[in-house]
C-alpha cells in the first residue's frame, strides 16, 4: 500500500517537472526596449532587430475621454497587438487593450483612467507578437 501511493508520488512530481520544462520552451521571449519618441508629437516610428512599426494617438489622450490608438507594422505582420497603460509605482488597475487588425494597420479605442493624485505622467506598453518572439516598447508621455 505504502509503495503504491510512493509511486503515485513519484509519477505526480515527474509529471509535474516535465511538464513545467515543456512550458518553459514554448514561454515567448519578449525584451522591452525604450523609446524617446514622444507620442504627444506624432507617430513613433521603431526599428529593432529588422521589426519596423509605427505608433500614433488618433484624438487627444485625455482621462477619461475616448481616443484611437494605431499600429501600423511596416516590415512583417506581427500576429497580435498589445498595449497597456500605467503610471511609475502606482496601480492604475487593468488598463490592457488588444488591438484589432483593420488591414493597413492595428487600433483600439482605449480610455486612460483617471489618477487619484492628479498625475499625468503616463506610460505606454506597446507589444506586438511575431512568431515565437514578441516586440515591447516603453513610451512615457505627459499631458
Amino acid at each position: 500500500m505504502k509503495i503504491g501511493f510512493v509511486f503515485l508520488i513519484i509519477v505526480f512530481l515527474g509529471s509535474y517537472f516535465f511538464g513545467s520544462l515543456l512550458e518553459s520552451d514554448k514561454q515567448i521571449k519578449s525584451v522591452v526596449t525604450t523609446s524617446d519618441c514622444n507620442l504627444l508629437d506624432g507617430n513613433c516610428h521603431i526599428v529593432d532587430k529588422g521589426i519596423e512599426y509605427e505608433v500614433s494617438f488618433h484624438g487627444v489622450p485625455s482621462p477619461l475621454t475616448a481616443f484611437e490608438v494605431h499600429f501600423t507594422a511596416l516590415k512583417s505582420q506581427p500576429s497580435n497587438v498589445e498595449i497597456k497603460f500605467e503610471m511609475e509605482e502606482m496601480d492604475m488597475g487593468n488598463n490592457f487593450y488588444s488591438l484589432e487588425n483593420k488591414g493597413k494597420y492595428w487600433a483600439a479605442q482605449v480610455l486612460l483612467p483617471v489618477c487619484s493624485l492628479g498625475r499625468n505622467d503616463w506610460v505606454l506598453y506597446v507589444n506586438a507578437g511575431y512568431s515565437e518572439n514578441n516586440h515591447a516598447t516603453k513610451f512615457m508621455f505627459s499631458q
